[in-house]
């Protein structure tokens, strides 16, 4: 098969894959939506078809490559779950939405929609705190630990977005800490902790410590080398 026609073959390929999940997505839409009709004070609704913009946003958060409209109704949604009346018992639907919030916060800052740095660290503080008040032997206590080590982590991309403030250095060291906290939380989701680890490195190199930033880099592909990926 000629080197063009194979190129041509693999992107149809990848179109067709993309057609399937962006069905997906309109499919789940249709789903909560649905739900909604029934019960709009249905927090989990809410919370799920804002989960599912996000996820049609997509993951860069850049100025010029984020659908706007879309993430300000991601915000809108998880607004309208945090009002709603009708929340399952121990869907831990607080601290999901406290942590969709921040996230959705820090990507309109990333994007340049606004900056929403407050309400970031006012909603990921939320959710860390649902974890940190809530008994170690509850059943909902290791999915809060997951979302508290998300929570952090996001908390300290936050921090980095004041690079170019006098307080930069303060910042990436409140950053570091909230990574260490990412990755002690994860000790159980080993598919998780090479992202942390090499953001955590990228913050060493910008406080110009470079023998921690090796290590932490070094703990990253020793994670992936035993097949744990970055999205498990």
């Amino acid at each position: 098969m000629a080197f063009g026609e194979e190129r041509r073959q693999r992107r149809r390929m990848e179109l067709t894959d993309l057609d399937t999940v962006r069905r997906s997505f309109a499919q789940a839409v249709g789903y909560y939506q649905k739900a909604l009709r029934i019960d709009r004070q249905y927090a989990r609704a809410w919370y799920g078809i804002a989960e599912t913009r996000f996820l049609q946003v997509g993951l860069s958060c850049q100025p010029d490559r984020t659908n706007r409209p879309l993430l300000a109704q991601v915000v809108r949604d998880l607004e309208q779950g945090q009002r709603a009346t009708h929340r399952p018992t121990l869907a831990n639907l607080d601290a999901k939405i406290a942590f969709g919030l921040g996230r959705a916060q820090i990507c309109m800052t990333l994007a340049g929609v606004a900056d929403r740095r407050a309400q970031a660290q006012e909603q990921l503080n939320i959710a860390i705190r649902a974890f940190q008040q809530n008994p170690s032997g509850d059943p909902s206590n290791r999915r809060l630990r997951e979302i508290a080590a998300e929570a952090y982590a996001q908390r300290g991309l936050l921090a980095t977005t004041y690079a170019n403030t006098p307080d930069a250095r303060a910042y990436d060291l409140r950053a570091v800490e909230d990574y260490k906290q990412a990755i002690a939380l994860s000790a159980d989701r080993p598919q998780r902790q090479p992202v942390f680890y090499d953001n955590l490195a990228d913050i060493y190199n910008r406080l110009h410590l470079p023998r921690d930033a090796e290590e932490a880099r070094n703990k990253a592909r020793s994670l992936k080398a035993t097949g744990h990926t970055a999205y498990g």
